[in-house]
């Protein structure tokens, strides 16, 4: 079992500048250092406006401390509103920042490959940053590319061919998840759940069926795009330079007013893939930065958090999150083998038969109600330093 890692927030008390300290015990977690390892050597060599920054790691006593760029606006996850999306203008502009962020990973010959809301988070300007290149492999070595076979991602958003079994190229791979992170921006919701020939909805659009949601949220020229980012066919596929000659990439919005909402299947965090050539699942350390909670809303702000597993298998996954507001800067929030959500209008997303741990943070001095329907777990003891000096401790429920 992977043990749940870290993440905290660190602040310079003369300058006031933060920083994110992300924690991994490689002596819990023995069989991810190489990852690790090469996770910090790709991140080293970025240096993009729209890429979360690595400024350095450090290794003492069996623990690796990573230091990253602190991005005070949360996850673009939480910027989309469950079957609405958000302004065509907004997605456009974040749409962007991505394939801005993207162009230049490729151009450095590296791929993501885990490209989704979750991974992209917002700084205190609203630029859209790239995160967690736990991920991202080199394709491309003193110009000369090579084939990937690694099927890794989140499988709504891993292009068809990651899926196929068969050696694919990185590139085309990134762009497709690009896409599908465009369709959660514009309709609020996913379009299936994995890009295979099992799944209706994919086949359907396959198919050119766009009656159905999230396409009939979308207006004619953003179809226009997804229909040509979203081609099953890699070598057909758009490239970055074509999307960004795209009309819909270049278009001059008028503010439109607030989307319509239409019943469907609200947007919702999904499970890591991880699996190598062999069929071998990995164990999976996931960086996130933080969980934005709503300032209008802080007093109830709920965390869906799911276990699932591929095939047989279960993945191991240990993903985690920072505050966001000051007050809570020294509480570290964690879980073991699960994804987080945050937002107390994001449904339950897990299957019949999965576990699940719904915590209900309701912040009335120090007092946190949790609720839960797993079998087994532990309590986890936090603890908070208010301004006036108080130590504020309080108990979490985690999955074991």
């Amino acid at each position: 079992m992977v043990s749940s890692p870290r993440v905290k927030l660190l602040l310079n008390k003369v300058s006031g500048d933060a920083v994110a300290m992300k924690i991994v015990d490689l002596v819990k977690n023995a069989n991810v250092t190489t990852s690790i390892k090469k996770e910090i050597a790709i991140h080293k060599k970025l240096n993009h406006p729209h890429i979360i920054k690595v400024y350095g790691n450090r290794k003492e006593q069996g623990v690796e401390y990573i230091f990253l760029e602190y991005a005070s606006g949360g996850e673009l996850f939480d910027r989309i509103e469950p079957d609405i999306g958000m302004k065509p203008q907004d997605a456009q502009k974040y749409f962007r920042h991505l394939i801005s962020g993207v162009e230049y990973l490729h151009s450095l010959g590296i791929v993501h490959r885990d490209i989704k809301p979750e991974n992209l988070l917002l700084d205190e300007h609203d630029n859209l940053k790239i995160t967690d290149f736990g991920m991202a492999t080199i394709f491309r070595m003193n110009g000369k590319d090579r084939m990937l076979d690694k099927q890794c991602g989140t499988l709504p958003y891993v292009a068809p061919e990651v899926l196929s079994g068969k050696q694919y190229h990185g590139e085309p791979a990134d762009i497709w998840s690009c896409g599908v992170v465009l369709v959660a921006m514009l309709g609020g919701e996913l379009p299936w759940d994995s890009p295979t020939n099992h799944c209706e909805d994919y086949v359907s659009w396959k198919e050119c069926g766009i009656t159905k949601q999230p396409w009939c949220k979308i207006e004619n020229l953003a179809l226009s795009i997804l229909r040509r980012i979203l081609n099953h066919s890699p070598p057909r596929r758009y490239k970055v330079s074509e999307i960004k000659q795209h009309q819909w990439f270049t278009k001059q919005f008028k503010d439109q007013g607030t989307p319509v909402k239409l019943p469907g299947t609200p947007l919702k965090k999904k499970i890591k893939l991880n699996r190598d050539s062999t069929g071998r699942e990995e164990a999976i350390l996931a960086c996130s930065q933080p969980v934005h909670c709503d300032r209008t809303n802080q007093n109830h702000c709920d965390e869906l958090q799911d276990r699932t597993s591929i095939g047989k298998k279960q993945v191991g996954l240990c993903s985690f999150s920072q505050p966001t507001n000051p007050e809570h800067m020294l509480l570290t929030s964690q879980c073991l083998g699960t994804q987080t959500q945050s937002g107390s209008n994001q449904p339950n997303f897990s299957q019949s038969g999965r576990n699940r741990i719904r915590l209900k943070k309701c912040v009335y001095g120090s007092l946190v109600h949790i609720e839960t329907n797993a079998m087994e777990s532990r309590v986890i003891v936090y603890s908070r330093v208010e301004k006036n000096g108080t130590v504020v401790t309080f108990r979490a429920l985690q999955l074991l």
